[in-house]
């Protein structure tokens, strides 16, 4: 009986040093998020939802507030460096007509709900800026330095580079049928 209480005892206490551990790697890794961060994401909500429906409009925001090849070589992952120009041309050609055709009509609706900030993590040359919109978690990936999102995952959408990728590689293999 004694052991087992003993057991117990240092049970409990490798969980509540397990979790100050774990506490203190995710606060020196995640930080508060700036107000120039906070900023970017605002001018492009507003922005965004300004042009929804007017397709040159939305051309002119992305290319504005998106880094398209960047996007399409995050969704293309290794592949990006086999590709040939044209290949790269077509898969950012792909990433700005999703963005503008799938995503932004999916998202407008969080237009008039401002986004509660909730951290920063640093992504070596990029920021993954998390916040809640609406009841969901949106992370805004940014280059660092520029107001341009390398990627942005909507709790229950996904990522856009996941659907570019899947998009992508089915269009590819359809092709070549």
């Amino acid at each position: 009986m004694y052991e087992e209480e003993v057991m117990a005892k240092v049970f409990e206490l490798l969980v509540v040093v397990l979790l100050v551990c774990v506490f203190s790697f995710t606060t020196s890794h995640a930080a508060a998020v700036n107000e120039t961060h906070k900023r970017c994401i605002l001018d492009a909500i507003s922005a965004g939802s300004r042009a929804h429906g007017n397709v040159a409009a939305l051309k002119r925001t992305y290319n504005q507030y998106f880094a398209g090849e960047r996007m399409a070589a995050l969704a293309a992952r290794s592949d990006w460096k086999k590709f040939d120009a044209g290949q790269k041309k077509k898969w950012a050609d792909a990433t700005r007509s999703f963005v503008i055709n799938q995503i932004v009509p999916r998202i407008v609706k969080y237009a008039n709900t401002l986004p509660t900030f909730l951290r920063t993590i640093d992504r070596g040359g990029t920021v993954e800026v998390v916040g809640v919109v609406g009841g969901n978690t949106i992370t805004w990936r940014i280059l660092k330095g520029q107001c341009r999102f390398v990627d942005v995952s909507v709790e229950g959408v996904g990522r856009i580079s996941d659907f570019v990728r899947s998009g992508m590689h089915s269009k590819e293999r359809r092709s070549s049928r």
